[in-house]
């Protein structure tokens, strides 16, 4: 439960950073870590319920999804900071 607490305190700061006008590099930079503790999670649920581990699946594939696309963003934008 502690690795979910990680997650959306992350997700909290990203959305911040981004209403917050800052850099798209930064968002890269801030969305890495909960993609880290969404996989920890898959991993730690799995020795336990394996179904609710793959349940987590899409969100992961989702939030992969938006790191690409941030990376993406920060490549054609490489005048923003």
């Amino acid at each position: 439960m502690k690795l979910w607490d990680i997650t959306t305190g992350g997700e909290c700061a990203l959305v911040e950073a981004r209403l917050r006008g800052s850099s798209s590099k930064l968002a890269l930079v801030d969305i890495l870590a909960p993609e880290g503790t969404i996989v920890s999670c898959i991993s730690a649920a799995r020795k336990f319920d394996r179904a609710a581990a793959d349940a987590f699946i899409p969100y992961a594939a989702w939030f992969a999804f938006a790191t690409i696309r941030n990376a993406e963003i920060a490549r054609l934008n490489p005048q923003e900071g």
